[in-house]
């Protein structure tokens, strides 16, 4: 086996599918954005689907109030694309592990390689399933590196607003919207 037999060609959304995202008002940008938006989709992700689009964009609007008062908050929400120029940004990537892998299993919302009793197989050895995020920091920059572990978009953003522990304000959130989330556990 060599390299090219390992490589998969790298996605990068096209001009139709980043105008359907913006149409959620979720700006695309690089993986470096020079704006702080309150959350991007980095342009080399692969393109997510409308129910994870839904998610993203929800995921915005309680960023925004969970973190503004409530004038502020209708003048970010208000934006095209929300941003604020001192928020933190998350910026999420759908796959993006270029090189072909061996099948990963969910579980709890943690991704793994093993297939235990009551894990779900989330990519069939498809680099182009799970997610990832960064954030831009002033003391550090961007963190984490796209590296494993890959989450479902859900299991990405529990972990995002809540330091790896479900946040009870973020777990009722996802309660209220249960078109957008639906059966959420915890």
């Amino acid at each position: 086996m060599t390299l090219d037999d390992t490589l998969v060609p790298m996605p990068h959304l096209n001009e139709e599918q980043i105008e359907k995202i913006k149409s959620f008002k979720i700006p695309v940008d690089s993986a470096f954005p020079m704006t702080y938006w309150i959350a991007s989709i980095e342009y080399e992700s692969v393109m997510p689907t409308d129910a994870e689009l839904r998610m993203i964009q929800s995921f915005i609007e309680f960023d925004v109030r969970r973190t503004y008062n409530e004038t502020y908050q209708a003048k970010i929400l208000a934006k095209p694309f929300p941003a604020e120029g001192g928020h933190v940004n998350k910026i999420f990537r759908k796959g993006a592990k270029w090189l072909k892998q061996a099948p990963l299993y969910e579980k709890g919302g943690e991704i793994t390689s093993e297939n235990s009793e009551g894990a779900r197989l989330i990519n069939g050895g498809d680099p182009c399933e799970g997610w990832r995020y960064r954030r831009g920091t002033w003391e550090d920059g961007y963190w984490p590196q796209w590296t494993n572990p890959r989450f479902t978009l859900i299991a990405l953003m529990d972990r995002i607003t809540g330091d790896g522990q479900i946040w009870k304000p973020w777990t009722l959130w996802k309660l209220e919207h249960p078109d957008i989330f639906g059966a959420v556990d915890g």
